[in-house]
């Protein structure tokens, strides 16, 4: 991973070696390691039309190979709502919740100038869909979710927020709101904000 990385590696778990020299390897070592760490993860997308929607923090358990800079991680998000309203007057409609559901594990690759890349396959799931005044009602089902998984790209120097942009695949099995969700989120192109820290490691490993 870039060099950010390794030193609070460094930090965190007190390994001198082999991390200490970590900025300056270019071929495989035989002191090459898989360092297990862990960081929390904060997620913003903007949908035209809907705006901004924050996700509650979550996690990535991740595993860093100090020999070409490879990271792996197991992504964990809460879910979050988003109160649709009436595009003229604002009035509120119905709460909306939706659930990052990944395929596989996150993938991807840091340079030696703190700079990262990170890729992630998932699904969305609504998870419900309430009307305000009705809130004991679940108009979307048990199961409406993209009807194909979508790759997040995002990437930028790890001292900042991570950005890219994705567009939202289109929804099925959601009874009666597939033409409401579409047109809320299907073939949307969205903007996606990421920003990771670092939290612990694993001195066992």
């Amino acid at each position: 991973m870039m060099h950010l990385l390794r030193r609070r590696l460094i930090l965190l778990l007190g390994v001198l070696t082999p991390l200490l020299g970590l900025g300056l390897i270019a071929a495989p070592s035989a002191n090459a390691v898989i360092q297990p760490f862990t960081q929390t993860v904060d997620i913003k997308v903007t949908i035209p039309g809907l705006g901004a929607v924050s996700f509650p923090q979550g996690t990535m358990a991740s595993t860093f190979d100090t020999d070409n800079g490879k990271i792996t991680g197991n992504l964990s998000l809460p879910q979050t709502t988003i109160r649709s309203r009436t595009p003229i007057l604002g009035l509120p409609i119905a709460d909306i919740t939706i659930r990052f559901e990944p395929v596989g594990q996150a993938t991807g690759q840091g340079d030696f100038h703190d700079n990262i890349t990170m890729n992630q396959l998932t699904n969305f799931r609504v998870v419900s869909v309430r009307p305000v005044l009705t809130p004991w009602l679940n108009l979307a089902g048990n199961n409406c979710r993209t009807n194909r998984p979508v790759q997040l790209t995002f990437g930028g120097n790890q001292n900042n927020v991570l950005t890219g942009n994705f567009t939202f695949p289109y929804f099925s099995n959601c009874l009666l709101q597939n033409i409401s969700i579409n047109s809320m989120l299907g073939g949307k192109r969205t903007d996606l904000q990421v920003k990771l820290t670092i939290t612990s490691g694993d001195n066992n490993h």
